[in-house]
């Protein structure tokens, strides 16, 4: 079950990941640590870099077999508090006050809500008929529905909400909390895994054994197994009065971040040609 995924030799070039010699902490050894993102942001892909960076598994509040059995996620099935894990997956706020650290995963919102989309929808032949797939496409056609319109409307403002009550709730509660970019993540992988390792230790006290050669290993990998391949559709899926309602919300949590002193966001604003003023002529 598990065994392409501990081919990786620390140094070697590795075709799928760096999860070699990674191990479940023992009861209580971790304080909860909350791997937190709206679906479509990465979360996994973050998991299995985690993972490679620190040497231990990360956890799940949704102990999904299926990642379990097939992927190589040996934490899924712990119980989230059991302290077995560190960096653990949840899209909503249960078990928020717990934590003894907080990671957001953040992604340009256009791309998460499409991604997510994605995943709802995917075609049954994508996935060999074994439901929701992580990395599968719907059919271009469910782009131009009432159920799109109606799933931007209600993702894009709990893209804002569930971030800004974890930035907010956690300056509230004294739980140091790290933002990750996706973008910075695609960007170099290897340059966030050493931040986070750092926020780790600050927070937490973790260190993880065989750094640099985790870092090194994560650096010479291809890490793409939970990475959607993009199918450009062809047209705009975003309409103008819902493009001009994300930016809003793009806007409010942008100014949260800086009102807390986190790295800025990256511009997610979308232009569309009929969102450009026309420029005055005397």
């Amino acid at each position: 079950m598990l065994g392409f995924f501990f081919l990786t030799i620390f140094g070697a070039r590795a075709n799928q990941d760096c999860r070699a010699n990674t191990r479940l902490g023992r009861d209580g050894e971790f304080p909860l640590v909350m791997l937190t993102s709206i679906q479509g942001s990465g979360n996994t892909w973050t998991r299995q870099l985690m993972e490679s960076a620190t040497g231990i598994f990360t956890g799940s509040i949704y102990n999904e077999t299926r990642i379990y059995e097939e992927n190589g996620f040996i934490g899924e099935i712990q119980p989230m508090l059991s302290g077995r894990t560190i960096g653990n997956k949840n899209h909503g706020l249960r078990h928020l006050a717990q934590a003894g650290a907080n990671i957001l995963v953040i992604r340009n919102p256009y791309n998460t809500l499409k991604a997510e989309f994605n995943r709802k929808h995917t075609i049954p032949e994508e996935t060999g008929g074994k439901g929701l797939g992580h990395v599968g496409h719907a059919d271009p056609s469910a782009f131009n529905t009432t159920d799109w319109d109606a799933f931007v409307d209600k993702m894009s403002n709990r893209w804002f909400r569930h971030y800004h009550r974890y930035i907010t709730e956690s300056d509230n509660l004294g739980i140091p909390l790290k933002i990750i970019y996706y973008e910075n993540l695609q960007a170099d992988s290897v340059s966030e895994m050493k931040s986070l390792l750092e926020f780790l230790e600050g927070a937490i006290g973790f260190q993880p054994d065989r750094k640099s050669q985790r870092l090194h290993c994560i650096s010479m990998a291809q890490m793409d197994a939970f990475k959607r391949v993009k199918k450009p559709l062809g047209w705009e899926i975003y309409t103008p009065n819902m493009t001009r309602s994300i930016n809003k919300l793009i806007k409010n949590l942008s100014d949260t971040i800086d009102a807390y002193n986190y790295p800025p966001m990256p511009d997610y604003t979308k232009i569309l040609p009929s969102l450009i003023e026309p420029s005055s002529e005397k």
